[in-house]
C-alpha cells in the first residue's frame, strides 16, 4: 500500500506541474486574464499548506503534492507579476479586488496565526485548505456563465 501511495503522490505532482505549466502558457500569451491579488493569496495558502502539512505528516512523499503545488503557485504568481509589469507600461488596468479575496486573505492570516499561537500544524493545514476551497467558489459560480472569462 505504501508503494501505491507514493506512486499516487508522484503522479499527482506531475499532473499538478503539467496543469500549472499549461495555465502559465495561456497567461503568458495573454489568453487568460489572471488576477495577481488572488494568485498572491493562493501562493500564501499553498506555502502555509506545504509547511503545515509537511510538519503534520512528517512524510516527504505525502508532502510531494503540497510541495509542487506551492512551488508552481509561487512561480505562476511571478509570471503573472512579470506580465502585469509589462501591462502597466501599456496602461492595462488591473482587475478589481473582490470581497471574497479579502475573506480568503483573512482565512490565510488566521491559518498562519493558528499555527504560530497553537503550535499545531494540523489546524493551519485544515484552515488553509478551507481557504483554498473558499477561493475557488467564484470559479464554479462564474465560469459556467462565460467559459472564456477567468473570474479570478
Amino acid at each position: 500500500m505504501k508503494d501505491f501511495a507514493e506512486g499516487l503522490a508522484c503522479a499527482c505532482a506531475v499532473l499538478d506541474v503539467a496543469s500549472y505549466l499549461t495555465y502559465n502558457w495561456y497567461a503568458r500569451h495573454k489568453k487568460s486574464n489572471p488576477n495577481p491579488v488572488m494568485w498572491a493569496i493562493w501562493s500564501c495558502l499553498a506555502l502555509t499548506n506545504l509547511f503545515s502539512y509537511g510538519t503534520m505528516s512528517g512524510d516527504r512523499f505525502k508532502a510531494t503534492v503540497a510541495m509542487t503545488n506551492a512551488f508552481m503557485c509561487v512561480l505562476t504568481f511571478v509570471v503573472i507579476m512579470n506580465r502585469r509589469r509589462r501591462d502597466v507600461a501599456d496602461q492595462m488596468r488591473p482587475p478589481p479586488i473582490e470581497p471574497y479575496m479579502k475573506v480568503v486573505a483573512v482565512i490565510c492570516a488566521v491559518a498562519i496565526a493558528a499555527w504560530a499561537v497553537l503550535r499545531e500544524a494540523k489546524y493551519a493545514c485544515f484552515i488553509s485548505q478551507f481557504g483554498t476551497c473558499v477561493s475557488m467558489s467564484p470559479l464554479f459560480k462564474e465560469l459556467p456563465k462565460k467559459p472564456s472569462a477567468e473570474p479570478v
